[in-house]
């Protein structure tokens, strides 16, 4: 079973270099929520990471990469040369940490650094790519597609709870595809009974939820651009909505409230927010985030020994995990806490992958028997981004995800009604999942890449490739205009038309056909 990822990750190399460039890239994004599927390089990879690489690598080769087609660009790179800079001024003069253990170089040091990097590249290139491919791809169908393997790993999931029901077998253990030792199943105890926690080929029961969280999302606001008949979409959106609640993950149940109630207050919205507005949103989103969490580690003791709570019941466990979720993790709670004491350090941030230099040494006793030896990695998007390049990089990562967003003054359309109810729904997407990504870093590979996605739909709305379906006609009468929902047919006489390109023949004039 350890092999089975590279003869995955062999099989869709394949499908992919034999689709034509741009349908190519629907194959690594159909296996981004496939995180069970893993591949060992000195360091684990995932298959859609090497699938990605392989893309910019063929992308790159044909000519294809246009750096500049990605919007913010700028914003972006100024925020991975801030966090090197950081980087290097706390392995230089932070303080020392002890050499943890696997991986070797690229798990200290500044290997750290180049591993946190190499990482970022990838799905920063492969955001470039399909930037590249504006013109001619369909981001529809790229979205479309990981909803569709998202209802795939659901079915699996659905399997996986009727056997265990039936037979008490797990069969899709975490950490399957690895030694034995890694195997384990996600269980929740409510009552003194262990209940399983569905994980099908998604990694841990977190990841697969909150994956199929973002399906949902996507499918509720796209689901007419999908061209889906009622009965596919009720049955797609169902059964992912089944599985996301047979996770337990209130990572997920958290990610659909926060975009479902983005989706109903902008539906009471005619009119989309401008480019100034869609930044001032994502800033209160990210500043009200950032003071939660440094207020919880200025002001509350989250490093001291928790107590263990018994539920009396399912829905009273959902409650107080829901509310558990804007609360710093164990090692968020280390990384905030590092800066209570350094608010200058807040400002530039830790460093690319080394905030552990300062946490390490807030490690409690009751957190130590798990921690010691292993890298101190961020849990939440607040965490990764502040740990990396402190508030001001925070500002960037706004400001270039901001350029992706469609905006009421950005949709200068050839002639064509602006599509105000898709950029509507494509804001409040992007608000929810932003504030998905700032809570919990889990899906940040599809989350950029569906702001990639919603970018390139942007600039077909500019260029007048993708429209509300409506066009607007001239009566004949007082020289007002009128919405058609379809386009005017011109009906000709057949005779007619023959004999007038018979005359044309007879004069020696040139037919052109038109299309």
């Amino acid at each position: 079973m350890t092999y089975f990822p590279y003869f995955v990750a062999a099989v869709a190399s394949v499908v992919a270099f034999r689709l034509p460039r741009g349908r190519d890239l629907a194959v690594p994004i159909a296996l981004v929520p496939w995180w069970a599927l893993e591949v060992e390089f000195g360091l684990s990879v995932k298959v859609s990471e090497m699938l990605m690489a392989l893309m910019i690598a063929r992308h790159f080769n044909a000519g294809k990469q246009r750096v500049g087609s990605m919007p913010g660009f700028g914003y972006f790179a100024t925020f991975m040369i801030l966090s090197i800079v950081a980087a290097i001024a706390t392995i230089e003069f932070g303080p020392a940490v002890p050499q943890f253990l696997g991986g070797g170089v690229m798990r200290n040091g500044y290997g750290r650094v180049a591993t946190a990097f190499f990482k970022s590249m990838i799905l920063i290139g492969f955001v470039i790519t399909i930037s590249s491919c504006r013109h001619k791809l369909s981001p529809f169908h790229l979205l479309k597609t990981y909803v569709y393997s998202c209802v795939v790993l659901a079915i699996l999931g659905i399997i996986q709870m009727a056997i265990f029901l039936r037979n008490g077998i797990d069969i899709f253990p975490i950490g399957m595809f690895q030694t034995e030792e890694f195997h384990r199943s996600g269980m929740l105890t409510i009552q003194g009974q262990s209940v399983l926690r569905v994980s099908s080929l998604g990694g841990e029961p977190k990841g697969l939820g909150q994956a199929l969280a973002v399906a949902l999302c996507i499918l509720m606001i796209l689901h007419r651009r999908f061209a889906m008949s009622r009965w596919k979409h009720i049955g797609s959106a169902g059964l992912l909505f089944v599985v996301v609640v047979l996770t337990s993950s209130t990572s997920a149940y958290v990610t659909v409230l926060i975009v479902g109630g983005f989706i109903l207050a902008f539906s009471r919205r005619p009119q989309p927010y401008s480019l100034f507005q869609v930044q001032t949103t994502l800033c209160l989103i990210a500043g009200i985030l950032i003071s939660v969490f440094y207020a919880q580690a200025a002001f509350t003791d989250l490093l001291a020994r928790p107590t263990y709570r018994q539920f009396d019941s399912y829905g009273a466990a959902l409650v107080a995990r829901i509310t558990d979720r804007v609360k710093l993790d164990d090692t968020d709670s280390l990384i905030m806490e590092s800066y209570v004491d350094n608010p200058f350090g807040l400002l530039f941030g830790r460093g690319l992958g080394v905030v552990h230099h300062y946490a390490y040494s807030l490690i409690p006793p009751h957190m130590a028997y798990y921690l010691t030896g292993a890298i101190i990695a961020p849990k939440s998007g607040i965490a990764h981004y502040v740990g990396n390049a402190g508030v001001l990089g925070m500002l960037l990562i706004v400001l270039t995800l901001s350029q992706f967003v469609p905006a009421s003054d950005r949709a200068g359309t050839r002639g064509q009604r602006m599509p105000t109810q898709l950029i509507t729904r494509l804001q409040a997407l992007s608000f929810g999942l932003f504030a998905t990504l700032l809570l919990r870093l889990y899906c940040r590979d599809i989350i950029w890449i569906t702001f990639a996605c919603i970018g390139v739909i942007q600039y077909q709305i500019q260029c007048g490739l993708i429209s509300s379906g409506r066009k607007w006609k001239r009566t004949r009468n007082a020289g007002t205009t009128r919405r058609s929902s379809k386009p005017r047919v011109v009906r000709q006489d057949p005779v007619k038309e023959l004999t007038v390109r018979t005359r044309k023949q007879g004069r020696g004039s040139s037919i052109v056909s038109e299309q």
